[in-house]
């Protein structure tokens, strides 16, 4: 075989050789742009990753702060339970002096309209069928009976207001950490919902780049 015919094997040897790498290597450019946005992804991933832990963190602390002040409402509501149980208790165990204390329309009247109980409430009704008159003539006869009844009456009127107004100073302060924990919560579940968008994203471009590496 002459030196020409050779040169000219050699080149379109080469020339197939070149065309066959090219065509094997066809995916170059396209694994590339993929590394490219693989990488980008995963560069925004770490502020977020940041941001979600930081929320997630939050989300915890506000949760142990509404723990804790449902712990402090607590005692209170179980104290004015107790408190409206024993107004009950003691009209019940001085049912005619309560009934006509009721009916001469003073503190007392006020407090068992207000504090005592559905149940005490709609025995004390009752105490219409005693005229105001007949109430005033029975305190006359047993003063210190209705002067230790109204005092009792009242003190537990007073007692029952004073938790109630602790009640709604403290589950003022309740509900403002209950809004803030949810406005939390929604920060983290928004923050979560662009983390999973992101890696699944990530995620897609990787499974593709594995199929043409």
């Amino acid at each position: 075989m002459s030196y020409k015919i050779k040169s000219t094997v050699i080149v379109f040897a080469l020339l197939f050789l070149a065309i066959a790498i090219s065509g094997c290597d066809r995916h170059k450019a396209e694994r590339e742009q993929l590394g490219k946005q693989i990488a980008a992804i995963e560069t925004d991933l770490i502020p977020m990753q940041a941001e979600h832990d930081k929320a997630s963190q939050e989300v915890s602390a506000l949760t142990s702060e509404v723990q804790q002040q449902s712990d402090v409402v607590q005692p209170h509501l179980d104290q004015r339970t107790k408190l409206q149980d024993e107004l009950d208790r003691f009209v019940q165990e001085h049912q005619t002096t309560a009934l006509v204390l009721n009916m001469t329309r003073t503190g007392v009247a006020a407090v068992l309209e207000s504090k005592a109980s559905e149940k005490t409430k709609t025995y004390i009704k009752t105490a219409d069928t005693i005229g105001k008159l007949i109430a005033v003539a029975y305190c006359l006869k047993k003063g210190e009976e209705c002067r230790n009844a109204t005092a009792k009456i009242t003190a537990l009127g007073a007692q029952i207001d004073t938790e109630n107004q602790q009640i709604t100073m403290l589950s003022a302060q309740l509900d403002q950490k209950k809004a803030s924990l949810q406005e939390s919560q929604q920060k983290l579940s928004s923050i979560d919902a662009a983390i999973a968008a992101k890696t699944t994203e990530r995620d897609g471009l990787k499974q593709r780049l594995a199929e043409i590496s």
